[in-house]
């Protein structure tokens, strides 16, 4: 069983047809979305049918609710805290012509984060194959000591911990050093090429790969169309390529990805296997949304 803690959120996604037009109106195509990165990694697990529990939070709200069944229908566990204070998360995703996004999140719920959050899921930690912590969790005080304490306890239970630093505007205004302090013990490391940049300042994916694998047992880069490619901390370095696809909507294809590399690793498949496994359900994700 995994354990995926981290936001929910509804993600807004609108594709828009051109450059935005500060001042002014663009026309877009817009869709709903179960959202946030421990959500959506859990989501894909459960597609994949690895037994998966979310731990996360939403508001007293229509949202929190329909995300709560959402998740249900789809066969993830839920421990969900139910903020009174603070609205569920919403994330505003612009999709712009070529698959680039930008977000706009109201994390609502998820900047309120307690101690009181993780006790009540004590026992699954003890009882699990791996925790899954979200970066976005690292970005504010309240979360940052929640996934830190998480890490803390699954490692006292000999559990893995695999973190995925999740964006690298936030992780670089958090700085390296700062991220590294919270995520020491952590086993695999799942980021992308920008947050693999953030983290080492180098630019060549393999020169990234490999100074991340000083610091974490495993590090597996995600490349979007020049695949993927793991690297374990002895240095064999592992690549995967990607299928060549017509990207149109990106959002989420990342997260489904570590679920499928996740899903294998844990099972003890060779990294080929498991970068197939990740390529395979990425793919999934980037066909056309209804």
């Amino acid at each position: 069983m995994i354990v995926c803690l981290g936001d929910l959120c509804v993600d807004i996604v609108s594709r828009v047809p051109g450059p935005l037009r500060p001042g002014s109106d663009v026309f877009a195509e817009t869709r709903l979305a179960v959202g946030g990165a421990a959500a959506n990694v859990a989501l894909w697990l459960a597609r994949s049918g690895v037994p998966v529990t979310l731990v996360s939070r939403v508001g007293n709200d229509l949202w929190g609710r329909w995300l709560a069944e959402e998740l249900q229908k789809e066969g993830v566990t839920l421990h969900l805290a139910i903020d009174e204070s603070r609205p569920t998360c919403v994330i505003q995703v612009l999709v712009e012509p070529g698959g680039r996004r930008t977000f706009v999140s109201a994390r609502g719920a998820c900047l309120g984060w307690r101690q009181e959050d993780l006790m009540a899921v004590e026992p699954l930690l003890s009882s699990a194959d791996l925790l899954y912590l979200s970066g976005y969790t690292f970005f504010d005080e309240a979360g940052r000591a929640v996934a830190r304490a998480a890490l803390a306890r699954a490692k006292a239970y000999g559990v893995r911990v695999a973190i995925d630093p999740a964006s690298w505007g936030p992780l670089s205004d958090v700085g390296a050093e700062a991220f590294w302090e919270l995520a020491a013990g952590a086993d695999v490391l799942l980021p992308n090429r920008e947050e693999g940049e953030a983290l080492t300042g180098e630019r060549e994916p393999e020169a990234i790969a490999r100074a991340l694998a000083r610091r974490v047992s495993l590090v597996v880069l995600k490349l979007d169309a020049e695949g993927s490619l793991a690297c374990t901390e002895e240095g064999v370095v592992v690549r995967y390529p990607a299928p060549a696809l017509e990207v149109q909507d990106s959002t989420g294809a990342g997260d489904a990805f570590a679920a499928g590399f996740l899903a294998r690793w844990c099972a003890s498949a060779p990294l080929t296997e498991a970068l197939g496994a990740g390529t395979s359900l990425a793919a999934r994700a980037l066909l056309p949304k209804p």
